[in-house]
């Protein structure tokens, strides 16, 4: 062992000597990397709402050795699959306590950072896979999402997995990365719809992977294994999900009214969300898109020698132009799937403009990096909503009401942020049951917690003002609400399409 540490020690001091830049890069990446992914760890975690509406049906279901068959509705029209949560069920059997979700999160960004390194070199060598990654690690949307545990937490990793497939089906047109490719694209969609928008990649790589019978057999392969589980219910209950999905594309999402304009798409939505991920000035983002689009349009005429670069530009175009044709409102989160894109080819701006002018472009890396330096190091405080202010609270109910178990209920407008992770410190005392003390509990608008004995009248009628959100009805109000309601036959589809296609 000692032999191997004076080895490893030597090799390392000879990498220095002999790139000394590149090897301080590598040091500086790590150390930025784990800093702001670990620095005051437990109080940055996002616990609040889904975070913890999450793991509470992954801690349930781990405890109790229960497989979800299907996961929680999407747009309040049509259900999730269970992936995610059969993964957070797997991750509760590590011996790492009631945050290993959390904690899983924070490591998988580190395996994030070294990816887009590895993606990074093949489009343009080295230093470009050192800048993508030094711009990953110092990220504020990355390093934010890194404290997430919900659905939408794992959209960066899984576009991020479909771009190093796509890679690799281009390198070395194999049936089998074709598979995994569109396997972790349909996973994705399964897991948090946005991620269909990854769809053009699969276009891309069937494209360029000379097709066969073979390779199109492995990518109806990939794309089916990921929907066994829908299949599976649906069979049972009358095409219940196909149906849905087919509603909410054809008439439920153009209920809301949201702008929509190209020009708001393009002059202001996708400016503020590339400086969001990069760079933390909206400017910025102006800046580079415009240099992207320039570079893009004149090295179309190097595109051979341009084809990573091109491989990932042309399924991010169409995703973008894909993603303006969604209805819905577009959260800050809906566009988690453009993490890796957006970081890379910022990357190869910085790159490129550094071989027209080495010092503009070392200007420009150095801007772009300082100024996310900066707006994440401003982020390195408390949450809003604290695991400590949590088990404070929970401390304080058990010593003003002791009980032996109780029962949480969330206040209909602002409970779930603080009931979900309360119940879940309740549930893991093992201090939660059916018959227990009801407490009622909310988030103030001074940013205070409330909390009362609710009496059996507070909870009557459907009018009432409490949402029941122990951990228990959370995973069967999530995973098995069809065992109380099942779906029921009837409805004609294509006379409802019929009648209410276009009417909004």
């Amino acid at each position: 062992m000692a032999k191997t540490i004076r080895r490893f020690k030597q090799a390392i001091l000879k990498r220095f000597r002999e790139e000394p830049v590149f090897s301080f890069g590598v040091l500086l990446l790590i150390a930025l990397t784990v800093f702001f992914r670990f620095y005051n760890w437990v109080d940055r975690i996002y616990i609040h709402a889904d975070n913890s509406l999450f793991t509470q049906a992954a801690k349930y279901g781990a405890d109790h050795l229960l497989i979800p068959q299907i996961g929680p509705f999407s747009q309040s029209t049509f259900f999730t699959g269970p992936w995610w949560l059969w993964i957070l069920e797997v991750v509760y059997f590590l011996p790492f306590g009631i945050l290993s979700p959390w904690l899983f999160m924070s490591l998988l960004s580190l395996l994030f950072v070294y990816l887009i390194f590895l993606i990074g070199k093949e489009i343009g060598g080295r230093w470009i896979g050192l800048v993508a990654a030094l711009l990953a690690a110092v990220s504020t949307a990355q390093i934010d999402n890194s404290f997430t545990v919900w659905n939408a937490g794992i959209d960066p990793l899984i576009s991020l997995f479909a771009i190093f497939f796509l890679i690799r089906v281009y390198k070395y047109k194999k049936a089998l990365d074709l598979l995994l490719l569109t396997f972790t694209v349909t996973l994705g969609t399964t897991i948090h719809f946005q991620n269909s928008m990854l769809a053009p990649i699969i276009l891309v790589s069937l494209f360029v992977s000379k097709p066969n019978l073979t390779k199109i057999s492995n990518i109806l392969l990939g794309f089916l294994i990921p929907l066994l589980p829908f299949i599976y219910f649906d069979i049972r209950f009358h095409w219940f999900w196909l149906t849905s999905v087919i509603v909410y594309l054809a008439v439920d999402q153009y209920r809301f009214a949201v702008a929509n304009r190209w020009l708001t798409y393009a002059g202001i939505y996708w400016p503020e969300t590339w400086s969001s991920i990069v760079g933390g000035q909206k400017i910025v983002g102006y800046l580079i898109i415009g240099v992207l689009s320039t570079l893009t349009l004149l090295r179309l005429k190097l595109i051979k020698k341009y084809t990573f670069f091109y491989l990932i530009a042309i399924p991010f175009v169409l995703e973008v132009i894909l993603f303006r044709y969604f209805k819905g409102q577009k959260f800050y989160y809906f566009s988690n799937f453009t993490h890796p894109s957006v970081i890379i080819l910022t990357a190869w701006v910085i790159g490129e403009v550094y071989k027209l002018r080495a010092i503009i472009g070392i200007i420009l890396g150095f801007l772009i990096f300082a100024l996310t330096l900066n707006f994440s190091l401003k982020n390195l405080t408390d949450r809003e909503i604290t695991l400590k202010e949590i088990n404070f609270l929970k401390e304080e109910i058990y010593r003003e009401n002791p009980k032996d178990f109780y029962k949480i209920y969330g206040c209909s407008h602002t409970g779930a942020l603080i009931s979900h992770p309360l119940a879940l410190m309740i549930y893991s005392d093992k201090k939660e049951q059916a018959g227990g003390e009801k407490i009622g509990v909310c988030f103030q608008e001074d940013k205070s917690f409330s909390w009362v004995v609710l009496a059996p009248s507070d909870l009557e009628g459907k009018g009432s003002p409490w949402l029941n959100h122990s951990t228990g009805e959370i995973y069967r109000s999530m995973t098995e609400w069809w065992k109380e309601k099942p779906p029921q036959p009837g409805g004609n589809l294509w006379e409802f399409l019929k009648e209410n296609v276009g009417k909004n």
